[in-house]
């Protein structure tokens, strides 16, 4: 993986709370970090790396280079762990590889992806993931024997004693980065037509650091002009997160439904049991998506006619049961090295 920050970085937080779980079950692990800041190369990491059963490789090409570009080094190392038992992990692949996407990012994607595929081929791993369709879909398209394995939330569910939801209203919470390219006043109009429905008011909730200030402030100028209650709370310690998931009786995540895999919020809102409003942007073919049938039921698109009618009938659902998606990860990851 690239520099290790848990709590700053998704793919750190994915390693810690992996790892940890793996410990639990026995298995030692050790995280070994490529960080230029700190020194630390893919050359380091070839001439040092120690005995292990397994090499889990955690792929991101921005967090092994800055322009996302690792060079010979990153093929050195693939020759050195040929053979060796290797998986990788694709949190992220190449840019630019959708429709009407700017001809620099296809340009350097088209560099990017000549890179990756060298880097399988000559490292030969015997497994291949990746947490989301699109992913999935340009893999294998490549011809990479690349399969799904799915993504956990960041956020354990807290046992803390919740307070009662007050009916009044329904809570609607978002958490992370709010994305430019959502289609806001889409997910507005819905609210609108949810409140009218309902005979409720909707107060939307955000949660956590806002990285893009563009899309939120889409997001806030619209709300006030339908008169949508919208209250901010910033960064929260994860137990807090938690108890306002729980509070919650619905969520929206601005990351397209190709992609809603590598979303570790989207993750702990469906592991907390909350319906997930998304949109799909068309980059993926249809025949391509795939949620997984544990949650199939919880994703509902805005893009849909009846988004707001199955909204409706799941709020009037009894409560849902929560997930440990650590754990499930964890014993899918076992399963696959035996």
């Amino acid at each position: 993986m690239g520099p290790y920050r848990p709590s700053s970085c998704g793919v750190s937080d994915y390693v810690k709370l992996l790892s940890e779980a793996l410990e639990q079950r026995g298995h030692h692990c050790l995280r070994i970090s490529i960080s230029g800041d700190k020194g630390s190369t893919f050359d380091d990491l070839r001439k040092n790396l120690p005995e292990a059963d397994v090499i889990s490789l955690q792929f991101s090409p921005y967090a092994f280079a800055p322009k996302g570009l690792s060079g010979s080094p990153l093929l050195r190392f693939a020759t050195s762990i040929c053979d060796r038992k290797l998986h990788v992990m694709f949190h992220e692949i190449w840019i630019g590889a959708y429709p009407v996407a700017p001809w620099r990012q296809c340009f350097w994607g088209w560099r990017q992806k000549r890179e990756i595929l060298k880097f399988l081929k000559l490292a030969n791993p015997n497994w291949v993931n990746t947490t989301n369709s699109a992913a999935l879909y340009r893999l294998k398209t490549e011809g990479a024997n690349a399969k799904y394995l799915q993504l956990f939330g960041g956020i354990p569910i807290s046992e803390t004693k919740r307070p009662p939801k007050d009916k009044s209203y329904i809570h609607a919470i978002m958490f992370g980065t709010l994305y430019e390219k959502f289609p806001y006043e889409d997910l507005i109009a819905k609210i609108c037509q949810l409140e009218k429905e309902s005979s409720r008011k909707v107060q939307l909730t955000l949660v956590g650091i806002q990285r893009e200030k563009t899309g939120v402030n889409i997001l806030r100028k619209l709300a006030e002009q339908a008169g949508i209650l919208i209250q901010e709370k910033g960064q929260l310690p994860p137990d807090e997160i938690s108890l306002n998931i729980q509070r919650s009786d619905m969520a929206i995540s601005t990351t397209p439904l190709d992609a809603l895999g590598k979303s570790m919020s989207t993750a702990a809102f469906l592991e907390h049991g909350l319906p997930v409003v998304a949109f799909d942007d068309g980059d993926t073919p249809v025949d391509e998506l795939l949620l997984g049938k544990r949650f199939e039921q919880q994703i509902l698109l805005l893009n849909e006619i009846d988004c707001v009618k199955k909204l409706l009938e799941i709020q009037d659902a009894p409560d849902r049961s929560v997930f440990d998606g650590i754990s499930h990860t964890a014993e899918k990851m076992l399963a696959m090295f035996s």
